[in-house]
């Protein structure tokens, strides 16, 4: 058995209320329904039968049988009380008239119209002008006038109490007017009437409310958006609220700049045992992507050694649109969003984020302390033939980049990845480990030391966007200090 139509009506008038065509990050969203939730209210409240007005009636010939009359209850009273004449007299039987007839014969004066023969031609608001005289015989047989007068002018008068072989029940509260005007004949009318039927109880109503990105992968909570004001997606009685986390691209020509976000909303409605649900949406929205070059920096010494940092390495992708004097200014506008992301109280932060770029704009910005090698290139097969500045210790010894680097750190879009090897030529053997960037676009191991450093922000929530340590060798050399030989950037997911 399907729900009532007056609930299926109110299913199928719902739709997502307008959203705006695009958003930035940070930018708080509002979801709702047209008409909303609370159109089923009025589901329990007893509807307005009858609005109508009846005027200037005139019935002729009229024969009504009513019979089995049954109007089914619409309120929470019942006893509809049915007064055919509001003035019949107490003791009155059922059934009964009182009506009276007089007639007699008058004059008309004038006839309107003179040569009327027909009752449409009598004007029934005129006065008579005196009796109507007439000849009667008498015992004899001659004619004599008449004292007395036929009937010609009649009037009739009085009640009908009661409509006969009216039969059946009537329950229920009706109420309104009856206007309008109707003429003619009315036979013969039987039938039932039967007056719609309220819910007992107030329909159960449950929401879900979810979003996909443009090739309908489902997005999540935190990851990719945050709730805000305690709303959640699953919450009839108070719509959610939330904002898209970025989305960031690469730093290059060629990449798409638009990340497309599908709203849909699944609304249920059961009444009884019976339910019905419905999917309304998509509605899209346009969020612009931030452009985040992937910026691989590496340090001659540990943040927590002696000396830290001495030699800088910096390096990005072949196809990065970024310069070494470019780069302060790029990480200071991406800067500019994180930090409107942090005012979010619901929001667990880019903290790490920022510090560490932070941490690559200290290492980078004040050529006046050191001047930091740039290498522009997918990766590089042997660090020895990429020169350290400053050269070795006092002007003496190696100057090259192999088994010198012993911190490094990365930022880029979520998904790139970074491949280092002990050896050259991406061998592996001698013990090689990658790093994947999460949510949070960031990882640094500030120690390279042990055989297996640890790479922060970490992956122990899937939920967090930390970044991804994974070891390519077993069993891993001792220690990964000073023995990087080769490195790489793999292509991003």
């Amino acid at each position: 058995m399907a729900l009532p139509t007056f609930v299926l009506d109110v299913l199928n008038s719902l739709k997502i209320a307008s959203l705006p065509p695009q958003v930035n990050t940070g930018d708080r969203v509002d979801l709702g329904l047209s008409p909303g939730l609370n159109a089923f209210d009025f589901l329990l409240h007893p509807p307005k039968l009858f609005d109508i007005a009846l005027n200037d009636v005139a019935l002729d010939d009229i024969g009504i049988d009513l019979t089995d009359i049954s109007l089914a209850p619409v309120g929470p009273q019942p006893g509809l009380q049915l007064t055919l004449d509001a003035n019949n007299p107490a003791g009155s039987v059922p059934g009964t008239t009182d009506l009276k007839l007089v007639s007699k014969a008058v004059e008309f004066d004038p006839l309107s119209p003179p040569t009327g023969t027909t009752t449409n031609d009598i004007d029934t608001d005129q006065a008579s002008l005196h009796a109507l005289p007439h000849l009667i015989p008498n015992a004899t047989g001659v004619l004599i006038l008449s004292t007395a007068v036929k009937g010609l002018l009649s009037r009739i008068a009085g009640t009908v109490r009661q409509v006969e072989k009216f039969s059946g029940g009537i329950t229920g509260n009706v109420g309104g007017n009856i206007k309008g005007k109707i003429t003619g004949t009315i036979k013969n009318l039987k039938g039932s009437v039967t007056a719609p039927k309220l819910l007992d109880s107030p329909p159960g109503v449950t929401v879900e409310w979810y979003i996909e990105d443009g090739n309908g992968k489902r997005l999540s909570e935190p990851g990719d958006f945050v709730l805000l004001n305690n709303t959640k997606l699953t919450d009839p009685a108070k719509a959610p609220s939330l904002t898209f986390l970025p989305v960031f691209t690469e730093l290059s020509a060629g990449v798409d700049l638009i990340a497309r976000r599908r709203i849909f909303c699944k609304v249920t409605v059961t009444v009884g045992s019976e339910h019905e649900d419905r999917l309304l949406g998509p509605v899209d929205i346009l969020l612009p992507k931030i452009q985040l070059p992937t910026v691989l920096v590496m340090t001659e010494h540990a943040v927590t050694g002696v000396g830290y940092p001495g030699a800088v390495l910096v390096a990005v992708p072949s196809q990065s649109l970024l310069m070494l004097d470019q780069l302060t200014d790029k990480l200071r506008e991406v800067q500019v969003v994180l930090d409107r992301l942090q005012t979010l109280s619901q929001l667990a932060g880019f903290g790490d984020t920022l510090t560490q770029i932070d941490r690559i704009i200290g290492l980078v910005g004040n050529p006046s302390i050191r001047i930091p090698r740039f290498v522009k290139r997918d990766g590089v097969m042997d660090l020895w033939y990429v020169m350290r500045d400053p050269p070795g210790f006092l002007g003496f010894g190696y100057t090259s980049w192999e088994d010198c680097i012993s911190s490094l750190v990365m930022i880029g879009p979520p998904g790139r990845a970074a491949r280092f090897y002990n050896a050259k030529n991406f061998w592996e053997r001698r013990g090689a480990f990658e790093i994947v960037l999460g949510a949070k676009a960031v990882a640094h191991i500030d120690s390279l030391r042990g055989s297996n450093p640890t790479c922060e922000p970490t992956d122990t929530d899937t939920e967090t966007g930390g970044c991804t340590f994974r070891q390519r060798w077993d069993p891993p050399p001792p220690s990964f200090n000073d023995v990087i030989s080769s490195y790489q950037f793999l292509p991003l997911q």
